[in-house]
């Protein structure tokens, strides 16, 4: 179990311990069977709603409780029924409304309901009750028992208790037939249709929000009754709810009379359950319904199974064998780091490694990688080409250093400990790569005396409800988001097997393992922060417990570049097929798309995976991939004013006399005068000690000679943009000179990961602020919040500067404009593994 899940579960206790009288009444009206059951989850939920209630301010203010878990159908409904209880009990009790002059409601809804009771104590013309009873007899014995029933639910009212609606809960069409019949003969709540006179204080909808706005009741328009309005697991019903959000509701207050106090959503999790399936569900609500930060309370499907009295199930025993630090290691992983090779150590390439159970394999390894041959089965074949262009001496130096940190391996007997956690029935998860590959496969299945009955599998194929014993040789964390792998070490739990193993090597993983159980937790905190939190789960403790497991070495992981090579293996992925083609298209779930709803004229970016369970049969929806749109135009050449670059150079090689040359050339120009100045040792030292005093690593001093001091060197900047930050102020070149390398770096790799998703993330924020609603109002909509956009987006990172951003955004909103061609979807669909 987590650090999070240990320290609410420690603090749930207190949380709902405390017996409350009014929780007692409501839990006695329920009448789902599994409400015993769920006693304990039930009181969360009433102290999560009593605390919120008691907490936020007169104004309209919102409420988001997420259940991570995928509830069954009885679950939900009993939730349902428990809320609209709750919401009824509190509204009921309030005695100022009067319905006339002379009587309360509740004293007029007994008086016609006794009326009705004595008309039926004589049985009608035509009932007989011979045989059980015909139709006529039957329909005045229901009628019967539903009249007293209803007489005696008001009788039990105070005969001062409010039955003015002021809650309305939409929700699916389904469960409004569930509810409506159970509170059919007593009426905690009823349909909208039925609301003409005052019944009760809850209102059940299933239609949109102008559907209703001409509804009355006693003669006063509903929505100017409703103070709380209920949004129950429908938050991809956009065309009936969409308009329910905290900007419209706040609109209605301010112009139209409306009195909306309480916004609430209930949303529940799929089977997939982690902290992406958190985050977006958190990012869609807030999205589509307009909530503010920290509006979203999450149960953790642990504090769920907990409250049900269910035991934690099992999670894979991840553990570390061999040295921290291995020179041998430590030596490949800087050659390669100078030399733009971070494939060679990348996860799926550690994983390969790990396998180096004899000299065979390790073999293998070696000459896939730096065989003259080109292609490689582990390779991609950018890597292959950097090695092929590599001087032989480059070559020997990496190879070496890579062949004596395998042969550790072997030496040290890596294989003996795996071979030792292998039983006859053992399920071994290996990398997808490895699986592809017959003959590297056909080895490891010789080194590990494989038998039949031990079944190789990706981590696409495990299945975590196995009695088997599973043994992981195959290391995934969850990722960095939105480059998200499951299912992974830290978060998929088995239900049946007791005997998990995920042994790795510690030179290799324990770092990285310790980085993603960091991220994680931090992760998990930050998602699930709210008030309610901070009260009553000591959250600050957590956060200082957290904090001080912030692991020590430097997380050296980029996942953009992991998501490259992982070739998708255990990527969400989602296909769409669009109206005007025959085909589907396959996408990455946490692609980012913009969209366009039939019921609406805005447009808006969300991920594809908050689309995947929209409705489209209620409410059709048009996108375009952001992804697409970069690859159709090079924005970030299209940006630049290229006038004002070549002002901006003309000043830096003016102020350095270095007239016409080329700007990757100048910083290598300007630091090889410094060294003719003094020696190369004294400025590799002293600039070591510079970057070392701003917690950054100088490259080799191989490195440096070849490259840094050699203006005729390929390199074009360091790879490190902190580095090259630093350095440029180690040599006193303005800051602009950072910008415009950028600029130039930006357009020249249109196609890499890094500058497409920089750029998406600005274009989401300008299409979610309105930039393209109408983009006449761009500039004056930017200019108010031109400081959330220099907090959000660098400046130098866009090729421009914090004076000059404002007209950037501007130009960019008019470039993608024209661009914009949106299509119809027919179909979303997830693929399944």
């Amino acid at each position: 179990m987590h650090i999070v899940d240990k320290h609410i579960i420690y603090h749930i206790g207190g949380f709902i311990q405390a017996e409350d009288k009014t929780f007692e009444m409501i839990f006695d009206q329920l009448s789902c069977t599994q409400k015993q059951t769920n006693k304990q989850l039930l009181k969360y939920i009433y102290n999560v709603l009593t605390s919120y209630e008691a907490q936020s301010e007169a104004d309209l203010n919102s409420l988001h409780l997420h259940f991570n878990n995928s509830s069954d159908a009885s679950v939900k409904q009993l939730i349902a029924e428990f809320i609209i209880i709750y919401q009824f009990k509190r509204f009921s009790s309030v005695n100022e409304q009067r319905i006339d002059n002379a009587q309360f409601a509740v004293e007029r809804r007994r008086t016609m309901l006794k009326a009705a009771q004595k008309k039926l104590t004589s049985c009608p013309d035509g009932a007989s009750g011979k045989n059980g009873g015909n139709k006529i007899f039957k329909k005045w014995q229901n009628d019967k028992k539903r009249t007293s029933a209803l007489l005696s639910f008001y009788e039990k009212l105070n005969d001062c208790a409010s039955l003015t609606p002021k809650v309305i809960f939409n929700c699916q069409i389904k469960l409004q037939k569930i509810i409506s019949d159970l509170f059919v003969s007593k009426p905690f709540a009823i349909e909208v249709d039925n609301a003409d006179e005052l019944h009760t204080c809850v209102i059940i909808n299933t239609d949109n929000l102008n559907s209703i706005k001409t509804t009355q009741v006693n003669g006063k328009f509903l929505l100017k009754l409703i103070e709380t309005v209920i949004i129950y697991d429908s938050e991809n019903s956009v065309k009936r709810f969409g308009e329910f959000n905290l900007e419209r509701l706040s609109n209605l207050n301010r112009n139209h009379g409306t009195n909306f106090q309480k916004l609430i959503l209930i949303s529940f999790g799929s089977e997939v359950i982690g902290i992406n399936e958190i985050k977006e569900k958190i990012d869609l609500i807030k999205g589509r319904f307009k909530l503010p930060d920290c509006s979203s309370y999450t149960l953790l499907a642990s504090e769920i199974s907990y409250l049900a009295g269910k035991k934690p199930q099992n999670q894979a025993a991840v553990s570390f064998w061999g040295l921290d630090n291995v020179v041998f290691w430590d030596d490949f992983v800087l050659e390669i780091s100078i030399r733009d090779l971070y494939e060679l150590r990348s996860i799926k390439m550690l994983n390969i490694y790990s396998l180096a159970f004899n000299d065979d394999i390790k073999e293998y390894i070696l000459e896939s990688i730096f065989s003259e041959s080109a292609k490689s089965y582990l390779l991609s074949e950018e890597t292959k080409q950097i090695i092929s262009e590599l001087s032989e001496d480059d070559k020997k130096v990496i190879r070496d250093a890579l062949e004596k940190s395998l042969h550790l391996l072997i030496e040290e007997s890596w294989r003996d400990r795996i071979v030792k956690l292998i039983q006859n029935e053992t399920e071994i998860v290996l990398p997808e790569i490895v699986l592809n590959n017959t003959e590297l496969k056909t080895k490891i299945i010789s080194a590990l005396h494989l038998t039949k009955d031990n079944k190789l599998i990706s981590w696409s194929n495990l299945n975590s409800k196995s009695s088997k014993p599973i043994l992981i040789l195959a290391y995934r964390d969850q990722g960095k988001y939105p480059y998200y792998f499951t299912p992974n070490l830290l978060e998929t739990k088995f239900e049946n097997s007791s005997q998990v193993n995920a042994p790795f090597l510690k030179c290799l993983f324990y770092t990285q393992f310790e980085w993603a159980k960091y991220n994680l937790s931090k992760d998990t905190l930050k998602y699930l922060n709210h008030p309610l939190r901070e009260w009553h789960f000591k959250w600050s403790e957590l956060q200082k417990e957290i904090r001080s497991n912030r692991p020590e070495k430097r997380d050296a992981t980029l996942w953009d570049l992991e998501s490259e090579y992982s070739l998708s293996d255990g990527r969400d992925t989602i296909k769409i097929k669009f109206r005007t083609s025959k085909k589907t298209k396959n996408y990455l779930a946490s692609d980012l798309f913009i969209v366009k709803f039939a019921s609406t004229s805005k447009l808006r970016v969300e991920r594809l995976s908050q689309l995947a369970s929209t409705d489209l049969t209620e409410d059709g929806v048009a996108v375009q991939s952001l992804d697409e749109i970069q690859e159709s135009i090079n924005i970030y050449e299209r940006i630049i004013d290229v006038n004002q670059q070549e002002q901006e150079l003309m000043v830096i090689r003016d102020e350095f006399d270095l007239g016409e040359v080329d700007p990757g050339k100048l910083w290598k120009i300007l630091l090889k005068k410094k060294v003719g100045l003094r020696t190369e040792d004294v400025v590799y030292s002293e600039l070591k000690e510079f970057l070392k005093g701003k917690n950054l690593n100088i490259v080799s001093f191989f490195h440096f000679r070849n490259n840094w001091i050699n203006p005729s060197s390929e390199s074009f900047t360091p790879l490190s943009k902190k580095v090259f930050i630093a350095l440029c102020e180690y040599l006193h070149i303005p800051r602009a000179y950072y910008a415009i390398m950028q600029r130039i770096k930006n357009v020249s790799k249109q196609a890499s990961r890094q500058s497409t998703r920089q750029m998406n993330y600005l274009l989401k924020d300008l299409f979610n602020d309105g930039c393209f609603d109408d983009i006449t109002k761009a500039n004056s909509l930017l200019e108010s919040k031109i400081n959330v956009y220099k907090r959000n987006h660098s400046a130098d990172e866009l090729g421009t500067s914090d004076d000059h951003l404002l007209k950037t955004l501007v130009t960019l909103v008019e470039l993608i404009h024209p661009e914009l061609k949106l299509q119809e979807v027919e179909s979303i669909q997830r693929n399944e593994e």
